[in-house]
């Protein structure tokens, strides 16, 4: 198992970028520079097993670069987004309904956030297989504001089928024994799982996020404080246990060496 001290990695890799990002010998107009927008986080899961009625949830689009000399909007930043219909399989009046069907939102001045409102009709869940909803932010059409390209899309995954995890410890050859998959606040469906396989950190343990997507896992976790992701995918199989797939993210690329996409491990139920 390989044991890395990643923060000071990340903090040695960050002044490196950091210094090869600007050169001291080109002017530069910083006053120019846009206002970006993009959603908080590129993904939700939306989990109920029974009809509750229409449930509000809201989504959050920041601000991820303030433009100009870096102070808040002095004026409303209008988003303009659209259904992505060709990767949605979930349907309107069914899993879900718009608040406000304009087709727009609004990042009040001098905020640096707004809130993307949704009803969730828990009771028009499948049972069976999860649908979701595919959101792109498109525009804005407030002057000197740009979405980010990495940042323009959110997609809500609705889960109506409960998941079967985390009623006992699991083994993992490459991550230890007794590792715990403990369910979140956030889903019934997203766990919080104890120990990555094959990393840790001063010798401890790496805890990430797991959500089981009606069997099938799906890991999009930041570690480490945020400077890291973990990204994969995996499987619930027949007998319980949970074999997942994954690589190590830093600002958006596969960081070193550690890509275990092609290194199944598995969790097996003690």
């Amino acid at each position: 198992m390989k044991n890395i001290k990643l923060i000071f990695i990340a903090l040695f890799a960050s002044t490196l970028a950091t210094s090869c990002l600007v050169d001291d010998d080109v002017p530069r107009d910083f006053g120019q520079s846009p206002t970006i927008v993009g959603f908080e986080s590129s993904s939700a899961t939306e989990s109920y097993f029974s009809d509750e009625g229409a449930i509000l949830r809201e989504y959050t689009v920041v601000l991820l670069g303030k433009g100009g000399d870096g102070s808040l909007p002095e004026e409303d930043i209008t988003i303009t987004y659209e259904v992505n219909s060709a990767e949605s399989t979930a349907t309107e009046g069914q899993e879900f309904d718009f608040v406000d069907s304009s087709g727009q939102f609004v990042i009040p001045a001098g905020s640096t956030f707004a809130l993307f409102p949704l009803n969730v009709n828990t009771g028009g869940l499948n049972p069976d297989s999860p649908t979701q909803l595919v959101l792109d932010l498109t525009g804005t059409t407030s002057e000197g504001a740009v979405v980010s390209e990495l940042d323009k899309r959110l997609i809500i995954t609705f889960v109506g089928c409960e998941s079967n995890l985390g009623d006992f410890t699991y083994f993992n050859p490459n991550a230890g024994n007794a590792v715990t998959f403990t369910p979140t606040d956030e889903s019934p469906v997203i766990f919080e799982v104890s120990a990555l396989p094959y990393l840790t950190s001063g010798g401890n343990p790496i805890p990430f996020l797991l959500n089981d997507v009606c069997g099938d896992i799906v890991i999009d976790s930041p570690v480490l404080g945020g400077a890291y992701r973990v990204i994969g995918d995996g499987e619930v199989n027949d007998d319980g246990s949970v074999t997942i797939r994954y690589a190590l993210y830093q600002a958006g690329e596969i960081f070193g060496d550690f890509d275990y996409r092609e290194q199944p491990s598995t969790y097996i139920p003690n």
